[in-house]
């Protein structure tokens, strides 16, 4: 370009060319150095994009794996949690059944509820085909029972009956299985009570759930499933293990409350029992002839047993029977002999039970043994208590009480006859005391008034000869028959004592006569009794000094007035005194009279004066 343009020379240019060739050589070599380097980059990127695309890939188809599980894993996740939650709602459900079953026996009263909750509510609790529950009932039967109870899925209500315990699945229960254990049995129709089991040829396997506490069984819990199922799952074992413990709680609160209302029940048949006794003895105490006594005994014998009917028989040994016979002299109730009835002695009941002394129970009139007056019972389809009864070890006959038609007697009610014929007996003994008593007033009471009698007439025969002779000794004194000497007169003045006394003797007999028939007079006064009990003392101190005794009297300040009979009470004073004197060795004797109570004084209407003779002697 510098050559066309003649900038540059010949030898200008060839400095320029060459410079310029050495440049473009440069270039040249620069460029390509440049292509080989972009080759190169070009290699190596193409390689890094293979290894991206090659990664890529190998990410990608990672991604595509990891979404895959993670659908799966969604997909598991969902499934687990519908699954848990079926489960949380069964589980709900069954823990809803359960509360529900121990409300349900949480108010049951009976066994028989008791159960009937148990199989129905274990039936909703569990997943079995149906609930067998089987235990021990609680009554008063003398054959030990069972009640049971089964309900199957789907139906309304459980099927209840009850069993003797004799071959029953609580009895199999009882020596196979122990209490809190759980046994998988592949058939239990043998065992369960046919009245509750539908006999349709199937075999059913069951779970055995023993109802036990400690020693005491109670019965056993049966859940069922078909024999084709699968066996019990450790969720249906636990909720059975939970509904036995249940069924065990409420079985044994209902045996304790029935045994309160057993316990309850005997007390009050007792306290009526006691009660009727008593009665018992008041009416028989209340009856004074022997009349009353045999109808007061059949009348209370009634009354203190669970008794229908009840009759004496009474022993009659009469001229006009050939041999001795009893009677029926008195009765109650309904279903008994009329009066009158007549038996045999010999061979009787009456005769066996005096001979035994003790009282016997017949189990059956109907297939009775012995001749009695029982035949003229009306249905004697019952039992009977014969007790003996007796007056002073003397057979008197025997008291039949009779049960109701097609019941029998316990051996309580066998003891309560007995102790009723024992009182019966007393009852006897004291009419017959009483007769005796009454026998014995009347003789008393003619004794005393024929002695009264003779009494009166002697003092009265002895009275007037010695008035007689006091008359004439009096005369002599006067000197109506001439004077007497002083000798004469003293004389005669003994005389006249000596018949004042025996007149004083005369007179006391006379008053212990009008006191022994009850006719003694008492002459009320006011009386000072201090005055008399000092007055008392004073008399009779001399005889105690002369005994070597020292005798005080001891009185409250003022006067005691009284309204009493001054002889009457100086004469009981006196004969204190002179016991005191003649039973006390040495010592001291001490007299005294005192208000009583101590506030009351003597013008008071209500008060008292007590005299009291006190001594140091042994009586």
């Amino acid at each position: 370009r510098g050559l066309v343009d003649t900038r540059l020379d010949r030898s200008q240019l060839a400095v320029v060319m060459r410079a310029q060739r050495a440049s473009y050589e440069r270039t040249l070599r620069d460029v390509a150095r440049l292509t080989s380097y972009l080759a190169a980059e070009g290699s190596a990127r193409r390689e890094l994009i293979q290894r991206s695309e090659r990664l890529g890939l190998v990410v990608n188809a990672s991604l595509v794996l990891i979404a895959l599980a993670a659908v799966f894993a969604v997909t598991a996740l969902s499934h687990r949690e519908r699954r848990l939650t079926m489960i949380l709602k069964r589980r709900i459900e069954e823990e809803a059944a359960l509360r529900n079953v121990a409300r349900a026996i949480g108010v049951a009263a009976t066994t028989e509820e008791v159960i009937r909750q148990i199989a129905e509510g274990a039936t909703a609790a569990t997943r079995a085909a149906g609930v067998y529950v089987e235990c021990i009932a609680h009554d008063d039967d003398a054959t030990p029972l069972v009640e049971a109870a089964r309900h199957e899925r789907g139906r309304p209500a459980a099927q209840y009956t009850r069993r003797a315990l004799a071959g029953s699945f609580t009895q199999a229960i009882m020596t196979r299985c122990n209490a809190g254990s759980l046994i998988e049995a592949e058939s239990v129709t043998g065992w369960m009570t046919p009245d509750v089991f539908d006999e349709d040829g199937e075999s059913r396997a069951g779970l055995l759930a023993p109802l036990a506490s400690g020693d005491h069984t109670f019965g056993v819990l049966v859940v069922l499933r078909d024999r084709a199922s699968t066996a019990f799952s450790e969720d249906t074992r636990r909720q059975v293990h939970t509904l036995a413990d249940l069924a065990i709680a409420a079985l044994q609160r209902v045996s304790m409350q029935a045994a309160e209302r057993r316990a309850l029940k005997e007390a009050r048949r007792r306290a009526d029992q006691e009660a009727a006794l008593r009665e018992a003895a008041e009416a028989l105490a209340a009856a004074f002839t022997i009349d009353d006594v045999t109808r007061q005994i059949a009348r209370t014998a009634l009354n203190a047993t669970p008794a229908r009917g009840a009759f004496v028989e009474e022993i009659v040994h009469g001229a006009e029977e050939r041999s001795d016979v009893v009677v029926v002299r008195a009765s109650a109730g309904t279903g008994v002999p009329a009066l009158g009835t007549k038996a045999a002695y010999g061979g009787s009941y009456a005769e066996t039970v005096i001979a035994g002394g003790e009282a016997v129970l017949v189990p059956d009139l109907t297939c009775a043994d012995r001749v009695c007056t029982i035949g003229a019972v009306e249905d004697a389809r019952c039992s009977a208590i014969v007790v003996p009864l007796r007056r002073a070890a003397v057979p008197v006959g025997a008291l039949f009480v009779l049960s109701e038609p097609g019941s029998e007697f316990r051996p309580d009610d066998l003891a309560r006859a007995d102790t009723f014929g024992h009182l019966a007996v007393l009852a006897y003994e004291k009419v017959g005391l009483l007769d005796e008593a009454r026998e014995g007033r009347a003789e008393l009471e003619r004794v005393m008034k024929s002695r009264s009698r003779l009494m009166r007439g002697f003092s009265h025969d002895v009275k007037n000869p010695l008035g007689a002779a006091d008359g004439y000794a009096e005369l002599l004194t006067g000197g109506i028959y001439g004077a007497l000497s002083a000798e004469q007169t003293k004389h005669v003045e003994c005389i006249r004592r000596s018949i004042r006394v025996a007149l004083a003797l005369i007179d006391d007999l006379h008053q212990l006569a009008r006191a022994e028939t009850g006719h003694l007079e008492l002459s009320l006064t006011l009386v000072d009794l201090a005055d008399l009990v000092r007055a008392s003392g004073e008399e009779y101190r001399a005889a105690a000094e002369a005994s070597g005794l020292s005798l005080s009297v001891e009185l409250p300040p003022g006067s005691l007035v009284a309204k009493t009979d001054r002889a009457r009470v100086r004469q009981v004073l006196g004969n204190l005194l002179s016991n005191a004197i003649k039973y006390t060795a040495q010592g001291s004797i001490t007299v005294g009279a005192r208000p009583w109570p101590d506030h009351h004084r003597a013008a008071d209407d209500d008060g008292w004066i007590i005299i009291d003779v006190a001594d140091t002697g042994r009586g």
